[in-house]
């Protein structure tokens, strides 16, 4: 059986508490006159670490988690939402992404009319149609 150092110990509870520190920081740092917003990011914190709790919780052997792996993940993922969402590039950049994406669709849509006819066309049906089309043509893209 393998034993960790007393230093990786203290190294992996440094980590944890740091990043706990950064989270309720950016909690902390909006202004004082936004307390619904404060709230709403407390939730966020909140709803994350539930998550994670439910993902512990249901793991067959909770012994072999690596807790590092899974903090790295969301302090990774923290630091890309704040580049996407807090800076006029990581806007312009998922702007440019949705719009891609909006003109892929549009072409799965008319493939859709061109394939079904009057059906893609018909109130009914024509959400139902849109719907196939599009995880058909982003299917095989992503296959392709």
């Amino acid at each position: 059986e393998k034993r960790f150092p007393k230093i990786q110990i203290v190294a992996g509870i440094l980590v944890g508490l740091l990043f706990l520190a950064l989270v309720i920081f950016f909690i902390a740092s909006s202004p004082s006159g936004h307390e619904q917003f404060r709230k709403r990011k407390a939730q966020a914190l909140g709803g994350l670490i539930i998550y994670v709790l439910i993902c512990y919780l249901c793991s067959k052997d909770r012994g072999k988690v690596r807790w590092r792996c899974v903090l790295w993940g969301l302090g990774i993922q923290y630091v890309f939402a704040m580049l996407i969402l807090k800076t006029q590039p990581g806007e312009d950049l998922f702007e440019f992404i949705g719009d891609q994406t909006t003109i892929f669709l549009n072409y799965a849509s008319k493939g859709g009319i061109f394939v079904f006819g009057p059906v893609a066309m018909n109130g009914a049906y024509e959400g139902d149609v849109q719907m196939i089309t599009g995880l058909v043509t982003v299917s095989g893209a992503s296959v392709s």
